[in-house]
This record gives structure tokens, C-alpha cells and sequence, in this order.
């Protein structure tokens, strides 16, 4: 039996499958975060402090906030404004482009 035979009829699954998900993973967590995730970074951005302030702006710093920063992003908010205000089901808040919350995220950052 050679390597190749060997590699396809024992390692293939067992190699591939965890290669294959690893590769998907960093392509997932580089994704931007949805919509109301912005708009709900805004409503807590006037309650937080300085520090969190700064989490906020240096998960920001590229103009977006990818799904592997947006969790230490709600950790903090939560640790510090002890609240996250969430865009409910139904509301006008839920049919806005991902830009304009962008734009309403970064708007209450320089007030």
C-alpha cells in the first residue's frame, strides 16, 4: 500500500474536514457584524466611560467591527453600563443599511 492509497483511505477525513473548518472560521470572524449591533453600540456609547469609549474607537479604528472583535466589544459594554439596549423585532431600526448605522455609531462617537 502506498503513502497516497494510505493517505486517501484513512487520513483524508481526518485531516481535510478539521483544515477545511479551520479555513472557514477565519473567514466567518473576519465578517462584519450585523446592523443593530452598531446602532446598539450607539444608544450605550452616552452611559460609557472612557475606558470602554476606547474599546469602542479602537474596534473602530477601520471603520468596521468584525465579528472577532465585536464579543470583547459586548463584554466590555456590559461590564461597565451593566445594559446593552437591543433593536427590537418589528422596529424601523432593523430596516436600516448596515452604513447607516455605521453612520449613526460613529455620529454619537464624535458628539
Amino acid at each position: 500500500m502506498t503513502f497516497s492509497r494510505f493517505f486517501r483511505d484513512y487520513l483524508m477525513v481526518p485531516v481535510l474536514m478539521p483544515a477545511f473548518t479551520a479555513c472557514y472560521a477565519v473567514y466567518d470572524v473576519s465578517q462584519e457584524v450585523e446592523p443593530y449591533t452598531y446602532t446598539s453600540y450607539a444608544w450605550a456609547w452616552p452611559h460609557a466611560n472612557e475606558n470602554t469609549r476606547e474599546v469602542i474607537r479602537e474596534a473602530m479604528a477601520d471603520g468596521k467591527i468584525s465579528r472577532w472583535e465585536s464579543p470583547v466589544v459586548f463584554r466590555t459594554i456590559m461590564d461597565d453600563v451593566h445594559a446593552l439596549m437591543t433593536c427590537p423585532a418589528g422596529n424601523e431600526c432593523r430596516d436600516k443599511t448596515i452604513e447607516q448605522t455605521r453612520e449613526i455609531l460613529q455620529e454619537a462617537m464624535t458628539q
